[in-house]
């Protein structure tokens, strides 16, 4: 197969996964097209012999059963595998991990703008289903009067909301199973031999300048006073805070590193974070942020030679 044909094949399999995942979840006539554009595709892009095409179409089978046997669950699986594909795609062609995260939540993105309305009624009537079972006397009868009025604010407030930023909690999912699906296979694939194309250790993560740029597109939206800027402004902002969260944690994986810190500090300190999740939402993606304009662990410079 000449490079040509390898590169237009690779596409059509990558475009024929990306518009076939959503409708899978709806229609089952879809999840055959999934899995084989899946198997098609890391044969393509990793597969060094044609020994790993056999692996893949088995690969293939196995996912096609494991969603006809699972059910929804398995989308999840399946999920976690097409961002990676387009992460590896990006990576192929020399581009930086940050990029490459941006350009692969593009599709998505716009597979995920392009059946909104459908997901929307969807998360609308199970906020309606979920108002009603609270509202329920046999619900309020399990919680004291204060916390079952402040219960009642919470899911309204979810129910009201969750149709407009539903885009972007949706991509940045996606965003987290990009940077686990790199993070695996640089533990584990990568280092066998098997995939041609390697991903950057984790502690050499590293934001690319340029994002700086998009937070500031993305906060002057939110400060418009039309709704639809800022209903976009506020989903880049939930993604790109998924994003700059990773790197936060690449950032302070390295200094644990190199500082030698021993297993059980660094586990108490990724609890913490973790336990505390309003302030490693301020912590994490200001390290990246500031990171990524003055390069502290200067990744930059020892790329640049």
């Amino acid at each position: 197969m000449t490079e040509s044909n390898r590169q237009r094949l690779t596409f059509a399999c990558a475009g024929a996964v990306a518009f076939a995942f959503p409708l899978s979840i709806l229609i089952p006539l879809f999840v055959p097209l999934v899995a084989v554009g899946l198997a098609a595709l890391y044969y393509l892009w990793f597969a060094r012999s044609p020994i790993w095409l056999i692996v893949s179409i088995i690969a293939a089978g196995a996912i096609f059963w494991f969603i006809g046997d699972t059910g929804h669950l398995a989308y999840f699986c399946v999920g976690w595998l097409v961002p990676g594909m387009v992460l590896a795609m990006t990576r192929r062609h020399g581009w930086g991990l940050a990029a490459a995260l941006v350009a692969a939540c593009l599709v998505p993105a716009a597979v995920v703008a392009l059946y909104h309305e459908v997901l929307a009624q969807f998360i609308t009537a199970f906020g309606v289903q979920l108002q009603n079972t609270i509202a329920s006397p046999q619900f309020a009868a399990l919680y004291p009067p204060e916390r079952y009025q402040e219960a009642v604010e919470i899911v309204n407030t979810w129910a009201k909301n969750a149709p407009y930023y539903l885009p972007g909690v949706l991509v940045s999912t996606l965003v987290f199973f990009y940077a686990f699906g790199a993070l695996l296979g640089e533990v584990t694939l990568s280092r066998t031999g098997i995939f041609s194309y390697r991903v950057p250790s984790f502690i050499l993560w590293k934001l690319d300048e340029w994002m700086v740029l998009v937070v500031g597109v993305a906060v002057v939206m939110v400060l418009t006073t039309e709704q639809m800027f800022e209903v976009i402004g506020w989903n880049a902002l939930v993604v790109l805070f998924m994003i700059f969260s990773v790197f936060g944690l690449s950032f302070i994986e390295y200094h644990m590193r190199i500082r030698k810190f021993p297993i059980p500090v660094k586990i108490v300190i990724y609890l913490v974070l973790f336990l505390t999740q309003i302030i490693a939402a301020v912590i994490l993606p200001l390290i990246a942020l500031f990171d990524a304009k003055f390069d502290f662990r200067k990744i930059r410079a020892k790329q640049l030679g």
